[in-house]
């Protein structure tokens, strides 16, 4: 999870499922659970299509910090 979450934080336009999980390495089924939860936290906006648009990365880094062991 943490490579997702910079990888949100270093790209001011993440792009789709595929581009982010061929940066980071990651399966695209945990990728889009990981997506969606922090889509349901108003973490992200998604676009209709489901590309990633913009991450208000402030906020994802307090969850982050908060939720990270």
């Amino acid at each position: 999870m943490a490579a997702i979450v910079r990888d949100l934080i270093e790209h001011r336009r993440p792009g789709t499922l595929r581009e982010i999980g061929g940066r980071v390495g990651a399966d695209i089924g945990y990728l889009s659970r990981v997506l969606a939860f922090l889509d349901e936290q108003a973490l992200i906006t998604r676009s209709p299509r489901g590309e990633l648009l913009d991450v208000a990365w402030p906020a994802v880094l307090e969850r982050w910090a908060t939720d990270a062991p």
